[in-house]
């Protein structure tokens, strides 16, 4: 019986994800000669081209397409069985990617579900924008990613959501209309900031940028303390606040909801970053928030 070595697959896995033999190469420690002879090897194997050329380029075979199917498959099982025996001292570290958008109110919530389990989980929780993120757990520096879904479909991609958005602040500050609507709001990137500018842009409401932190409580110290409005996800604002503070009836324009995923690395695999999407998963049922 013929025999397909893991490291072809992974090889060839790597060509299609990373686009080009050399990148394959790098990205592998290998050269790009190297990475060659590998796939002539598995061509050799499967007994079909896996790549033709088109336009330039190298393109996946409908034949290459089968085996890209079955190597994933192969592949996760392989890095499966690695990563649980590397983790049979159940003492595992997850490396958590956490947007600034999300930081505080989904982790301590997901820190709270999962506290109470008997393993012995470590956790390196890192904090920056979506985009960056999400290059971290491509590199492979990251195991979960809790971020902005750009739309575009992903192997890692583990489920999405949509969080709704709402206008939070004094009832004074949204009533005045003498003067620009004083903003409070994350750094620069960030997802609320960004549409709260496009929302009030399109009605040609004034505005002006009067406070800037890079965590809920300074936001929330800031809007309670008459600094400015905000905008927050809607299921992070405490129930007094949504009662007396947000600025649905001012005229202000509706937000649109922000497109929410939960990344996880797929090579190699880790099994208690799949627990904690499994985790959070549940977490945004409990809300009766719909996810896929």
């Amino acid at each position: 019986m013929q025999n397909i070595p893991t490291e072809l697959l992974r090889a060839f896995i790597a060509v299609i994800d990373l686009k080009g033999f050399t990148r394959a190469g790098a990205h592998l420690g290998r050269s790009q000669p190297a990475i060659s002879l590998q796939i002539k090897r598995l061509q050799d194997l499967v007994g079909a081209p896996l790549f033709e050329r088109e336009n330039g380029g190298s393109v996946v075979t409908d034949t290459g397409r089968v085996v890209e199917a079955y190597a994933r498959r192969i592949l996760s099982l392989n890095d499966e069985l690695v990563a649980k025996l590397a983790a049979r001292d159940f003492g595992g570290t997850i490396r958590i990617g956490m947007a600034y958008e999300y930081a505080e109110y989904l982790l301590a919530k997901l820190l709270n579900r999962v506290g109470s389990r008997k393993r012995k989980l470590n956790f390196e929780v890192t904090r920056n924008y979506s985009a960056r993120l999400l290059a971290s757990l491509r590199e492979g520096s990251l195991d979960l990613v809790c971020a902005i879904a750009d739309g575009t479909d992903s192997d890692d991609l583990s489920l999405r959501w949509s969080e709704p958005l709402s206008w939070l602040g004094l009832p004074e500050i949204f009533a005045e209309t003498s003067r620009p609507l004083p903003l409070v709001v994350y750094p620069d990137g960030c997802f609320f900031r960004n549409e709260m500018v496009r929302a009030l842009t399109r009605i040609k409401r004034p505005y002006e940028i009067v406070y800037t932190g890079e965590s809920l409580s300074s936001l929330t110290a800031a809007w309670r303390s008459g600094f400015g409005v905000t905008a927050l996800p809607t299921r992070s604002i405490e129930d007094e606040d949504r009662r007396r503070f947000l600025g649905h009836s001012y005229g202000l324009p509706k937000l649109a909801d922000m497109a929410s995923g939960i990344y996880v690395t797929r090579s190699p695999l880790n099994p208690d970053a799949q627990m904690l999407a499994g985790a959070f998963a549940d977490l945004l049922r409990q809300d009766d928030v719909p996810v896929a």
